[in-house]
């Protein structure tokens, strides 16, 4: 039997539904800063850019300072060059110092070439937070030729807590390969206004204070022997070392942590440049008369291991990306996360043989 809707029922209905749209309503308001159109657009980043611990300093368009009313950052992006490796998202706090930063996260990821690459996170922010790169290899920046965009170089790698200022005057006309997206934290279909922050595990750490959550350390990496044959078919990990062929690897965590192993290939170079531009050039008839210098190349591909706190320890194989490692010198990255928060990377170098 068909039944009819009254009056009161009409009304109730239309209750129901003005009320789920009001808690739809509440969705989070997003926001994107960086180099938006260049990434989305997948613009290749300069080739002489590789390399460097660098933040956004100025630009001529766009932001890359989180602005008022956005808390979180849910996501980064990088539109990668023709360099595959390991790349690290920064967020850095103004001090108040001259080019003075603390880094307050980081999120280290391994990327390939040529393609836009976007990773989600969640990070707690303040408005004024500003969004950097670090690398030993992948191309950073976009060449603007506008004066108004500039980047800070630090002199060594920051990790999460750290203060430091960039060397000497800003690089000009060079913008980050970076743009990440800003939600100002409310909840979808739970009526929190915007501007609520999102749950969060402790408040948000001032100008200069350390995270609620320190980012984890690795202790200790190790590989044995340094030198040894790759194996020619399998995994890049076992549980069992295979005879002659692998080397033991041996790490070492305050905590229970994913630890991402990224594999680089030592290389002949020539220094070029000066200050904050210098950088291992690969050698060519231009800079033959350059100084000498060590080159990492990433090989394409990573693995990860998830370890408990304490000592852990597997069988490298030699192998990467599903390809077997050519006989060389090379040297293996570590570089441990837990709770969304990226430590220091160790490398040891080893050769592969025969």
């Amino acid at each position: 039997m068909v039944r009819f809707a009254t009056p009161r029922c009409v009304a109730t209905s239309l209750a129901t539904l003005i009320t789920l749209l009001g808690a739809n309503s509440a969705a989070a308001a997003t926001a994107d800063i960086g180099a938006v159109a260049e990434v989305r657009s997948g613009q290749a980043p300069s080739a002489i850019t590789s390399g460097g611990f660098a933040v956004q300093i100025a630009q001529a368009t766009g932001n890359y300072a989180v602005p008022p009313g956005y808390t979180t950052i849910t996501a980064w992006s990088h539109s990668a060059g023709t360099t595959a490796g390991v790349l690290t998202f920064k967020v850095y706090r103004p001090t108040g110092g001259l080019r003075e930063f603390t880094v307050v996260a980081s999120d280290t990821r391994s990327v390939t070439a040529g393609a836009v690459q976007t990773f989600p996170v969640r990070i707690a922010v303040l408005p004024g937070d500003r969004i950097g790169l670090s690398s030993d290899d992948v191309e950073l920046a976009f060449e603007t030729f506008s004066a108004g965009d500039r980047i800070g170089f630090f002199g060594a790698e920051l990790p999460v807590g750290a203060t430091g200022a960039t060397d000497g005057e800003p690089f000009p006309e060079y913008k980050l390969d970076v743009a990440a997206t800003l939600s100002d934290g409310a909840q979808p279909g739970t009526g929190a206004p915007a501007g609520t922050p999102a749950p969060a595990p402790g408040p948000a750490p001032g100008p200069g204070a350390q995270p609620a959550l320190p980012p984890p350390v690795l202790q200790r990496l190790t590989l044995a022997p340094r030198a040894f044959a790759a194996a020619r078919s399998g995994a890049s990990t076992r549980a069992a070392r295979l005879r002659r062929q692998g080397a033991k690897v041996t790490v070492r965590v305050d905590r229970a942590a994913t630890v991402l192993f990224t594999v680089q290939r030592v290389a002949a170079g020539r220094r070029t440049g000066r200050g904050s531009a210098a950088r291992c050039a690969a050698p060519s008839r231009r800079n033959r008369g350059a100084p000498r210098c060590t080159r990492y190349v990433a090989v394409r591909g990573s693995f990860s291991r998830a370890v408990r706190a304490g000592e852990s320890s597997f069988h490298f194989t030699g192998r990467v990306g599903d390809r077997t490692l050519a006989r060389g010198s090379y040297r293996l990255m570590a570089t441990p996360t837990a709770n969304g928060v990226s430590g220091r990377s160790l490398t040891r170098r080893f050769r592969i043989g025969r």
